[in-house]
């Protein structure tokens, strides 16, 4: 039998909706899912962008007035999961 694959729930857990404001920086975040990811043997990340949620420009700095959402895809196994996610 294969590794188990925790739920996406549980995934999606590793970055809190009320931790979201805590990174001095873009990179910041991009460092820190790229290192928690590790912690699933199953998945793969293929990106990771920080982006302004309306005009997907490329951001530096998380301030809620730049509407920061980070856009991701990772596999789990075979299947290829690609969301967004608001960061304030």
């Amino acid at each position: 039998m294969g590794a188990r694959v925790k739920s996406y729930s549980h995934f999606v857990k590793i970055y809190p909706y009320q931790n979201r404001q805590k990174f001095p920086s873009s990179q910041a975040a991009v460092d820190f899912v790229k290192q928690h990811i590790q912690n699933y043997p199953l998945a793969k990340l293929d990106y990771i962008e920080i982006r302004h949620a309306h005009t997907l420009e490329v951001l530096d700095d998380l301030a809620e007035e730049n509407h920061p959402h980070a856009f991701m895809a990772a596999f789990l196994g075979k299947t290829r999961l690609i969301d967004n996610l608001p960061l304030c």
